[in-house]
């Protein structure tokens, strides 16, 4: 299988039908003290373990996550690590900081770097994304869930 947490990633896509309020592809900002509004990638690192920085640290401008072990991750970068991604398909990812995410080359190879912008692009609508998730199903020959399923007849994305 080239994504080994399926289940995050179908957890992510649930809560984005499930709560579209709490989703939004281009931005991920605190709105109330129990809830934020998540893209893709943010939604598959919470699901994944990581906690969003802006609620534990001070630097309120900062979009990174934490898991206990790694603070400052770029949330990207955290989504991709939390599918825990096949090496031999994808190659290594391990974590990397905010800071060194933006400010430098991507360490990932062109088939992460590649799943990254397909999924976590900001200019991806949802039906751009399901039709990504429903390609990635095919490939590890993983079964989507109905309500998946169901969201993408009612967009009109070929299942």
């Amino acid at each position: 299988m080239r994504i080994g947490n399926w289940h995050v990633l179908i957890a992510a896509v649930e809560m984005a039908i499930r709560e579209p309020k709490l989703y939004r592809q281009g931005v991920w900002a605190r709105v109330t003290p129990c809830g934020t509004v998540r893209c893709i990638a943010g939604w598959i690192a919470y699901f994944g373990g990581w906690l969003d920085d802006k609620e534990i640290s001070p630097m309120r401008d900062i979009y990174s996550v934490s898991n206990g072990v790694h603070q400052g991750v770029a949330i990207e970068h955290a989504a991709l690590i939390s599918l825990n991604l096949d090496p031999e398909f994808y190659g290594e990812v391990a974590p990397i900081d905010y800071f060194e995410w933006v400010d430098m080359e991507s360490p990932l190879s062109d088939k992460a770097s590649r799943l990254a912008h397909n999924l976590f692009s900001g200019q991806a609508d949802f039906e751009d994304i399901l039709a990504n998730v429903r390609d990635l199903a095919r490939a590890d020959g993983v079964e989507l869930p109905e309500l998946i399923l169901e969201e993408m007849s009612r967009l009109g994305v070929p299942a």
